[in-house]
């Protein structure tokens, strides 16, 4: 999320070996490991996001304030690849209700406006690969960004309908849609104008994303800080932005160990959970409002913390060496880092 707490070089680009138990020189049958992790993302291949909501917590449109009772639905559907967006969204000021479509002398709600939306760009939370002396600096590639995660998406809308008796026609309407990557558990996020004219605080009842193609890197090193080898992870993930919880799973590497670490050179697959919680979390819309040039509503923008846990099973280069154990990682803010610890068991075959 656009949570959780700077990422610094090291937790970036880093992976602490911390081997326990007995000599790692002799690879014996059942040697138990202990290693901790820290690690960054390098690139997301692919993104889908589809989110809607019934309900809005504030309204104003061009300059006048409507009571969130009126009614407001949305639905959109979104596709990232790389830095590309494609899809569409609609949404629903106002109308009339089941009641008053079934009695022909009811009338019909002050207000009822409807919109269609084309998505066809972003302005991005984060922007990968992450630069080496910035790290910290979640958008540091730009502009040459390779992938990157939407915090709003970009649109061109047409909005027909009426408000208090006037009559409202609007084509080729700049719209921005704030991603629930950046307001977890249900909202608000921001529906509305760059200047304002319209701005929409709108909850949601569902916000599913699927990344595919993750891809993630850093540095194997030994007690003493010495690089001793690298990683790679690509993954794909499916997030449930409501409840914050989210399945991960694919492929891992390490690689470029010698020596007496040279068995640990090793690939296979993880898979486990992740979890959004809300302790620690905090209202970030005042430095999002910052970041993007005008003030967004309120409480469109938290600040939170994710927590991974599964399991993982390599084979040795040599297709003699398994390595299984489990993994618990700590994301860090934006989510785009990590530490934590991996247990293993290491065996031999004969």
């Amino acid at each position: 999320m656009y949570s959780k707490s700077r990422v610094s070089a090291v937790a970036s680009l880093a992976i602490l070996l911390m081997l326990t138990g007995s000599n790692v020189a002799m690879a014996k049958p059942h040697n138990t490991l202990t290693l901790g992790l820290a690690g960054g993302f390098v690139d997301i291949g692919s993104q889908k996001y589809h989110s809607k909501g019934t309900a809005a917590v504030s309204i104003s449109f061009f300059g006048t304030s409507i009571p969130s009772s009126v009614g407001f639905s949305y639905s959109i559907d979104a596709s990232v690849q790389g830095t590309a967006v494609s899809g569409k969204a609609h949404f629903q000021l106002g109308g009339e209700s089941e009641e008053e479509e079934d009695d022909d002398n009811a009338s019909t709600s002050p207000v009822n406006v409807k919109g269609r939306v084309q998505l066809f760009d972003m302005i991005p939370a984060v922007g990968l690969p992450l630069s080496p002396s910035d790290p910290s600096n979640p958008l540091a590639c730009l502009p040459s960004c390779t992938s990157a995660i939407p915090g709003f998406y970009v649109g061109i809308a047409d909005i027909q309908g009426s408000v208090l008796g006037t009559p409202v026609s609007l084509s080729n309407v700049t719209i921005l849609i704030e991603s629930a990557y950046l307001s977890p558990f249900g909202g608000p996020i921001f529906i509305g104008t760059p200047n304002g004219s319209i701005s929409i605080a709108a909850t949601y009842d569902s916000a599913i994303s699927r990344w595919s193609n993750v891809q993630t890197a850093g540095f194997v090193i030994d007690g003493n800080g010495t690089q001793v080898g690298q990683f790679a992870m690509k993954a794909s993930l499916t997030e449930n932005l409501l409840n914050g919880k989210e399945r991960d799973q694919g492929r891992v590497s390490l690689f470029g160990l010698t020596g007496d670490l040279a068995f640990l050179n090793s690939e296979g697959k993880f898979s486990g959970k992740s979890v959004v919680p809300k302790a620690g979390s905090f209202d970030c819309t005042d430095a999002l409002s910052s970041q993007i040039g005008f003030t967004l509503p309120p409480k469109t923008c938290l600040a939170t913390g994710s927590h991974s846990e599964g399991s993982h099973g390599l084979r040795g280069d040599n297709e003699k060496t398994e390595i299984k154990g489990d993994y618990s990682l700590d994301w860090n803010i934006p989510a785009i880092g990590f530490t934590g610890e991996v247990t293993a068991t290491v065996e031999e075959e004969d």
